[in-house]
This record gives C-alpha cells, sequence and structure tokens, in this order.
C-alpha cells in the first residue's frame, strides 16, 4: 500500500521518509501492534521492521509504557515533543500517570548557525545588524524548538534579548502537522479504544496552539498585556518589548538580569529573602488568574528570575492562558469547596456546569474526595505536596467520569507547579495557608458583588419569562404526541431525586442572592432618591432612612446565611 497515497499528502521524498522514520522509532519503542493495526505496511513489511528493531525493542520493552510514549516522542524531534508538552495539559483525557512522564519532556535543541541569525535579522529588519546593534552575542543563550536567544546591545546601550526564530520553521511544523492529523485520524478509524483520548481534537488543538506560538507578534502582545497588568506592582517585573524592532520572526525585548528562581545557593548569596520569594512568586500567578483572567501558562523555574531587590521577573510568554468570568467563578467555587472541605458544594457545582450524567453517584464521588481532603489535612507542612493532593483530587473526579473542561485544568496545573516551586524555594511555605484566605476572600468578593449578582437576578428573570412564552407551545406539542400515541418515558428515581435535590439547593442559594441584592439596592435608591418618603418624617426620621435602614438590615441577613451555609455544607 502507497503511504503517501493512504494519507492524501503530497507525494514527495521527504513526506514518505518522514513517516517510515515514525513508522521505525513506533516499532523500535515496542508499539509495533499499534503500527500492524494501522495496516499502512504490507505484512511483509511489518514483520521486517519487528526482525529489524527486535534487540533494541526487548531491550526498550523494559521501560514502562509511559516512559516509552515520552521516549518516541523525544526521538521524533520538535514538533512531537510540542505535541506531548500540550497532551501533558490535558489531564480530562490523558491518564495522570502518562501526564507525569509528559512533563519531563524537555525542549532543548542544538542551536542554529550564527549567519542563518544575522540573515534573518537583516532581512526582517530590511538594514544591516550593525545599524540596530552595536553588539550582538554570537553564541546563543538558549535554543529551542521554535527559537533561540542572543544577548544583544542596541545603538542607544540598551541591553536586550534578541529572540531569533528558526528557518524554514512554518514548512517544517507543516509537513509535521500534516502527517500528524492524518495519524490521528487513522488511529481514531482503525483503534476504536483510541476515541477515548480523541486524537483528532488533540491534534487540532496542537496545532492551534503551534501557530500561535511560532508567530512571535502573538508572544510579544501576550509580554504587553501582562506588563500592563501589572503594572505600578513592585513585586513583578515582565520584559519590554521593543515592538518597531520585530517582527513574527524576530522578539527584542528587555534583558532580565537576576537568578533563576530555582538556584537557592545564589538566592542565599546575594542576600534574597526566599519567603518573600515564595510568597510573591505565588502572589503574582493568583492575581494574574483570579484578577486578570490572563496568565503565563508554563511558570517553570527556568522561566522565572528573582532580581536583587527580590522583584519577580517572568520571561518566555509562549504558552498563555486564559479565562473568561463565568469560568473563574466556576474555578473559584470548586477550589473553596476544596479547601474548607465542603464535597457537596463540590457536586453542585458539577451538575450546574452539566459535567455528571445521571449515572455519576454523587454521594460516592463526594466521599471519596472528603477522604482525600482529611488525609492531607492530617499531614504535617513538610509533607503536603500541593500537586500530588490536586492530582489525586482530579482523579477520583474523572475516575466517576466527570469531565472538567481543559481550561480548568490549565489553570490548575499553573498554580500548582508555582505551588511546588514556593515550597522548593522556601520549605517551610505552608500553600494551604496561602492559597486558603487568598481564594475565599476573592470568591466572597465576586459572589456578593451588588453588580454581578443585579445581572444574574435579571438574567433569572428574563429566563422565566422566556419559559412562561413558550410553555403553551410545549405543552401543544406534548398533547399532540400524547394523543398520537408517540410519548415515550423512562423514569430513574433514585438518580432523578439526587439531581433535583442539588439543583434545588443551587436555584435556593441564586434565588437568596438575588433577593438580598434587590433589597440592598433598593434601599440605596430610597436613600439617594428624591421623593415623598424623604420629606415624610416618623419618630423625627425620614421614613425613607428608616425604610432603607431596614433593608439593609434584611439583605445583611440574607448574605450572612448564604456565607454560613456556604461554610458549613452548602445546603440552605
Amino acid at each position: 500500500m502507497n503511504v503517501a497515497t493512504l494519507f492524501r499528502l503530497p507525494q514527495t521524498v521527504k513526506n514518505i521518509k518522514r513517516i517510515r522514520t515514525i513508522l521505525n522509532v513506533l516499532m523500535r519503542h515496542g508499539f509495533g501492534d499499534i503500527v500492524a493495526r494501522l495496516k499502512i505496511d504490507s505484512a511483509a513489511a511489518t514483520l521486517k521492521r519487528v526482525v529489524l528493531f527486535q534487540k533494541e525493542r526487548i531491550e526498550l520493552e523494559r521501560h514502562p509504557l509511559e516512559a516509552r510514549v515520552r521516549m518516541v516522542l523525544e526521538e521524533l524531534g520538535p514538533t512531537f515533543i510540542k505535541l506531548g508538552q500540550i497532551m501533558a495539559t490535558r489531564p480530562d483525557i490523558i491518564p495522570m500517570s502518562l501526564i507525569g512522564e509528559l512533563r519531563k519532556l524537555q525542549d532543548d535543541v542544538p542551536s542554529f548557525p550564527y549567519a542563518i541569525v544575522r540573515e534573518t535579522l537583516e532581512s526582517e529588519l530590511g538594514r544591516p545588524v550593525d545599524e540596530v546593534f552595536s553588539e550582538l552575542d554570537e553564541r546563543p543563550l538558549a535554543a529551542a524548538s521554535i527559537a533561540q536567544v542572543h544577548r544583544a546591545t542596541l545603538l542607544d546601550g540598551s541591553r536586550v534579548a534578541v529572540k531569533v526564530r528558526r528557518p524554514n520553521l512554518e514548512e517544517i511544523v507543516s509537513t509535521d502537522l500534516s502527517i500528524l492529523q492524518a495519524f490521528a485520524a487513522l488511529i481514531e478509524e482503525r483503534i476504536p479504544e483510541s476515541r477515548q483520548f480523541q486524537p483528532k481534537g488533540m491534534v487540532e488543538q496542537f496545532s492551534r496552539a503551534l501557530a500561535k506560538e511560532i508567530d512571535l507578534t502573538n508572544e510579544a502582545y501576550y509580554l504587553t498585556r501582562y506588563a500592563k497588568n501589572f503594572e505600578g506592582k513592585p513585586y513583578a517585573h515582565i520584559p519590554t518589548v521593543y515592538r518597531a524592532i520585530s517582527s513574527r520572526r524576530v522578539l527584542v525585548m528587555e534583558f532580565i538580569e537576576g537568578v533563576k528562581i530555582d538556584n537557592l545557593a545564589e538566592l542565599d548569596e546575594k542576600g534574597i529573602d526566599r519567603e518573600q520569594v515564595a510568597r510573591q512568586g505565588t502572589r503574582i500567578v493568583l492575581e494574574s488568574i483570579f484578577e486578570h483572567g490572563f496568565f503565563h501558562a508554563d511558570p517553570h523555574p527556568g522561566n522565572i528570575f528573582v532580581r536583587a531587590d527580590g522583584t519577580i521577573c517572568l520571561i518566555d510568554f509562549g504558552m498563555i492562558g486564559t479565562i473568561e468570568p463565568q469560568r473563574l467563578d466556576e474555578l473559584l467555587t470548586f477550589l473553596v469547596a476544596i479547601l474548607i472541605n465542603d464535597t457537596t458544594m463540590m457536586c453542585d457545582l458539577f451538575v450546574e456546569m452539566g459535567l455528571v450524567d445521571e449515572e455519576v453517584d454523587l454521594r460516592q464521588l463526594s466521599q471519596e474526595v472528603k477522604q482525600i481532603i482529611e488525609r492531607y489535612y492530617s499531614l504535617p507542612l513538610a509533607e503536603i505536596d500541593i500537586a500530588e493532593f490536586i492530582t489525586r483530587v482530579f482523579d477520583v473526579v474523572m475516575r466517576h467520569h466527570v469531565q472538567i473542561p481543559a481550561d480548568l485544568m490549565l489553570v490548575a496545573k499553573a498554580i500548582t507547579t508555582v505551588e511546588g516551586i514556593a515550597q522548593q524555594v522556601y520549605p517551610a511555605y505552608d500553600p494551604l495557608k496561602e492559597l486558603r484566605p487568598y481564594l475565599i476572600s476573592h470568591y466572597l468578593r465576586r459572589s456578593l458583588d451588588p453588580l454581578k449578582a443585579s445581572r444574574q437576578a435579571y438574567e433569572l428573570v428574563s429566563s422565566y419569562l422566556q419559559l412562561a412564552r413558550h410553555l403553551p407551545k410545549d405543552l401543544r406539542a406534548l398533547l399532540r404526541k400524547l394523543r398520537a400515541g408517540e410519548f415515550r418515558m423512562r423514569l430513574d428515581l433514585p438518580a432523578l431525586d439526587a439531581l433535583r435535590e442539588t439543583q434545588e439547593r443551587g436555584e435556593n442559594r441564586r434565588m437568596l442572592l438575588a433577593l438580598g441584592t434587590l433589597i440592598f439596592a433598593a434601599s440605596l435608591a430610597l436613600i439617594s432618591l428624591p421623593g415623598p418618603l424623604q420629606s415624610t418624617l416618623v419618630f423625627g426620621a425620614k421614613l425613607a432612612l428608616i425604610l432603607a435602614v431596614a433593608g439593609f438590615a434584611t439583605s445583611s441577613l440574607v448574605f450572612v446565611i448564604l456565607i454560613l451555609a456556604l461554610l458549613r455544607s452548602g445546603r440552605i
């Protein structure tokens, strides 16, 4: 069978050679059964590969399956390494045991020649390098699959880092992505059990992410936006971008002088307060997520530097996460439920988000998560591993077939990564002590925001009005089906009761919040708006003021009831 025809790719020597390389690497690492099931080659060709790589295969098969997957991606090069890194952010479909191995993937590749660097710069700048830079180091500071970075000095004396994209990158990526998309489609077609991992969807997500990452103007925008979010914050610094001399293939930014956050010996040598570093690093990540909804999705130690004054500097904004306001509310509810050990609140959230079906045993799920939380809360500080804690919770949740959205998983990864770094920098750092008050206060502030509550109340009333408008038509349709004998109903009473119970609790909370907010807003209006109540006196006081005080007291009572119910069990 012709491989290029099978994949509907251009029949070039390059494509065919690359496909053969992929098949050989899979065979050598003990995945011959997958190659055979794909039926790309004839039986004779597959058997030839089995014999050819028999010795290496036996040696490599001593490694666990997850390690062999990582080895395959590493051997196939930069595009596949990037794919593995994207897979590591999807614990909603990738087993945690494999994710742990994929996180070991290193994006270190050989550098390309300095002559190509100069050629690229002059092509993008439209002028000789010497007219822009007074100095440009020939040796790169770092080389990765997308670009490499050189230290340079501008004519005005400013020290900068120059990021130059690899030559022919778009062509290389395009070839690999075409092959990956073809392989993904073939795997889903011929290996049905692979569909739970969504190969085609994974490759599509990867293609979009990689297309953004290879265009360096995107990173320039991310840097500028992040810097604006932390403008005036003395504990955070983001490199300044020189947009006039940056492009799709070149990014020029301020050079950061500092110590890598995990270089503990140098931090101590410079007299930098490690406790302050741990707390400020965590603060930056939490603020970027919960206040800006725009965060660094890969805050590993190599991307975080500390200046002599303790300022935290972030670099390499190739991978960015965003989170919408509604999703942020859901994330806060989930994390607060975990932190206060209210697993009923967590299950209510899953129902409201539509993440569970009737087959999910919510009581069992709640009990299992509660056991994990109580186990970790009983551990001494030195033994608490926040990443392991969150991982165990997600393991249980997904084992019960609750599909956590990918953007929430990316946030969880960022939080657990920075908390792990903080504990490494300052071993006495208590991540739960730091997280709990921040998240709970932020959750309450967002939950009790009058504007937000008014908007929710409006949406709730609008939805009921819409329901009332459609009700007559829906009833007529139902009656027609009943008369025609076409109506079918299946009841699962235990599941229905559990679902109704959780939905009613959530509805009660929303109605109470809307009621309290409306009373509060009405009280404000009584004080501020002119009218007969302002001139009417009762016992020497304005009637408007008396009614407003009563309203404030009532709304405060409603909010207190809500908070107490939230902090206890989530039941109202």
